[in-house]
């Protein structure tokens, strides 16, 4: 497995569960930070984007794309690759929810070159 699969699996796969957790995706850098109009202060506030919502639509040798938000935030597409050995945020934009990966389908491809 290459540094990018094993960055992946240590950060969001719980093998004794065997469920993905997302949680901790937060902590990549660059991880994004939206802004929102609060009416109440009538200002601009931000928060970043969270992962209750998430999914993985692809993942490869050198990069993994997901698709994720809050209950109350849009959806946002990622990229999220390897830049000087630590994981991080390339590129985001808000997108419609796709249908992501389930655990065994992750397992598959994260073992993929152990085969």
């Amino acid at each position: 497995m290459n540094d990018f699969k094993e960055k992946i699996e240590e950060m969001i796969v719980d093998y004794q569960e065997q469920e993905l957790c997302f949680d901790r995706l937060t902590l990549i850098y660059n991880w994004p930070e939206l802004s929102y109009y609060d009416e109440e202060t009538d200002n601009t506030k931000y928060e970043y984007l969270q992962t209750d919502n998430c999914a993985i639509v692809n993942l490869e040798d050198n990069y993994m794309t997901i698709v994720c938000g809050g209950d109350t935030q849009e959806p946002h597409m990622l990229n999220i690759e390897l830049l000087s050995g630590e994981l991080a945020v390339t590129t985001y934009e808000p997108c419609e929810i796709y249908r992501g990966m389930d655990y065994e389908e992750v397992v598959e491809k994260l073992n993929n070159n152990l085969l």
